[in-house]
């Protein structure tokens, strides 16, 4: 008989079943203690891994994405889309939750949500779908009880192999954003289908004789850099023409002084890097491509910001003098000349950001920046002293004024004495005038009128400087002209207090009869002009015609004058 069946024996059939139980109850009482030790370590697979890295002067959140079995890339195949007014504070959405970071500070976590210590190593983190996870500090309002969020007030350098899209109050931007240093921090977009645009803060520096921005960093530690961009600083990225001209700007994000020029002048403000090139001699695009985006971009500092000039323009900085004094307080560098200098600023924005011709964004406009505020900067620039256009009443003994805009080359009214006789009967102050370069002076010609008239042409641009409730007439020749007319004057006034009017010519009051018979496609199907070629639309229908505007008293002309009155009434 074994040791085994004595044992056995020894017990009888009742506590033999007694003990059995006691066996049963202690082996569920040990699972059960082995399940709630192991429980943190037995939850699903992560779906994101985050590593919270803070090396030496470096705040930087890293994504990978590691349901995936294979080598996740961290550069990512499509721009992100980043909307920011501080670019230190970003709240990112995936699918699986929102995490916010605010700016750690020493002490890190909550007692009830799981801690994420920082250091110069790795950080793992996993979640679950209804896990919450924040860092912040005692003072931020972090995110609700459904939607978690977690948030870092720091820069931020965000790399995914999955788009990502970041949620704040501006507009739109596919970009990308490096982060070089606690103190330096680069993001540049080059998708959009308008303009480059970089925007770099930190140590930054302008070496003018390489045409190069470096953004430096001075702590070495985990970073992403030694990365650059060619941004040619002009607002009409997809015209070969324009851009053909434009000098390239480089955007290096440098890693370590020493391969950067050291700084022989600093600044204390930021700096806006634009060009005087492309169309800029053109009065239209000189407002539409450059002075409005300007506007846009350095408003906000309030004259605390330095203009940095390529393709730099003499005569176009003395045309536009006035404005540029409103917009900076500080003398305009030019890049192109300055090859012995290296300027160091705390913010260097490169290019301009263009909306639409002759408008701004109605989001950039909410903030304060819209096409009325632009108005009054030009009131202040030039000392314009006509707020509002006449009211005419029975008692009013003064006449409502109008500006007739002469051309002397093409698209010029050849009877334009006629024109002003006709107004005059009607009850107008009739001035006579060519658009020039003196602003200061023509400016306020075009203020002290009620009412501007002239051919579709560069010279309506000046429609800014008149003064509220005044009314535009634009007179489209012949050629098809109403998207053209519609998307350059038209719409830009609807963001402003000025009135719109338009008169359309018909085939006989243009000088093209006398050049085509009237079975010609110039005039039958102006369609196939535009569609063959816009070179040859321009030839024809802009630098060789002429308008004589019909003026008898059954003319459609007379009209139109007779509306501009009748709005003047109300």
């Amino acid at each position: 008989m074994t040791y085994n069946e004595i044992f056995a024996k020894s017990f009888t059939r009742y506590e033999q079943k007694k003990f059995g139980y006691w066996a049963i109850i202690g082996s569920f009482i040990l699972a059960l203690s082995s399940f709630t030790l192991l429980k943190p370590y037995l939850g699903p697979l992560p779906i994101l891994n985050f590593r919270l890295s803070m090396g030496s002067g470096l705040t930087m959140l890293v994504l990978e994405d590691t349901s995936n079995s294979q080598p996740s890339n961290i550069s990512s195949p499509r721009p992100l889309n980043i909307i920011t007014s501080q670019p230190s504070n970003i709240v990112i959405s995936s699918q699986q939750s929102n995490k916010s970071i605010s700016e750690p500070s020493n002490n890190i976590g909550n007692s009830q949500q799981p801690n994420i210590s920082s250091s110069s190593q790795q950080s793992n983190i996993s979640s679950s779908q209804q896990s919450n996870k924040s860092i912040s500090q005692p003072s931020n309002n972090i995110g609700n009880s459904q939607q978690p969020n977690i948030s870092i007030s720091k820069p931020l350098s965000l790399r995914t192999s999955q788009p990502l899209n970041t949620i704040s109050s501006q507009p739109s931007v596919s970009d990308r954003e490096v982060n070089l240093s606690q103190e330096t921090q680069l993001l540049c977009n080059v998708s959009d289908p308008k303009y480059d645009f970089c925007d770099a803060k930190g140590d930054v520096r302008i070496h003018g004789s390489s045409s190069t921005v470096f953004a430096v960093s001075s702590k070495p530690g985990v970073l992403l850099g030694n990365e650059s961009w060619i941004i040619k600083p002009y607002a009409r990225k997809t015209d070969k023409t324009a851009m053909g001209v434009i000098k390239e700007i480089s955007v290096k994000a440098i890693v370590g002084q020493e391969e950067a020029p050291n700084c022989t002048l600093k600044h204390s403000v930021p700096a806006v890097i634009f060009s005087a090139g492309g169309y800029a001699g053109n009065h239209f695009h000189s407002f539409s491509d450059i002075i409005i985006p300007l506007f846009v971009a350095s408003s906000k500092f309030q004259g605390e910001v330095q203009f940095a000039i390529t393709n730099f323009q003499q005569y176009w900085v003395k045309k536009f003098h006035a404005i540029l004094k409103q917009l900076s307080k500080y003398e305009i560098i030019n890049i192109d000349a300055d090859d012995r200098s290296v300027h160091c600023f705390p913010r260097v924005i490169v290019g301009l950001k263009q909306y639409k011709d002759l408008r701004i964004d109605p989001l950039v406009a909410s903030k304060g920046y819209s096409i009325k505020e632009f108005r009054q900067l030009l009131r202040n620039a030039y000392s314009l002293k006509k707020s509002t256009a006449i009211k005419i009443s029975n008692g009013t003994p003064k006449k409502p004024i109008l500006l007739i805009l002469s051309r002397q080359r093409s698209r010029k009214f050849t009877n334009v004495d006629e024109i002003a006789e006709m107004a005059r009967s009607l009850g107008f102050e009739v001035v006579v005038s060519e658009a020039t370069m003196n602003l200061d002076k023509f400016s306020e010609v075009v203020n002290s009128c009620d009412v501007m008239m002239g051919i579709h042409g560069a010279g309506l641009t000046n429609f800014f400087f008149l003064p509220t409730n005044a009314i535009l007439i634009q007179v489209l020749p012949w050629g098809g002209f109403d998207w053209v007319a519609s998307t350059y004057y038209n719409k830009p006034t609807l963001d402003t207090d000025i009135r719109y009017l338009e008169y359309r010519i018909k085939e006989e009051e243009s000088s093209l009869l006398e050049q085509y018979p009237l079975d010609h496609p110039v005039f039958s199907d102006p369609r196939s002009i535009h569609k063959h070629d816009w070179g040859l639309f321009k030839s024809i229908y802009m630098d060789k015609q002429n308008v004589k505007i019909d003026v008898s008293r059954q003319g459609r002309f007379r009209a139109t004058l007779l509306e501009a009155l009748e709005l003047l009434h109300r």
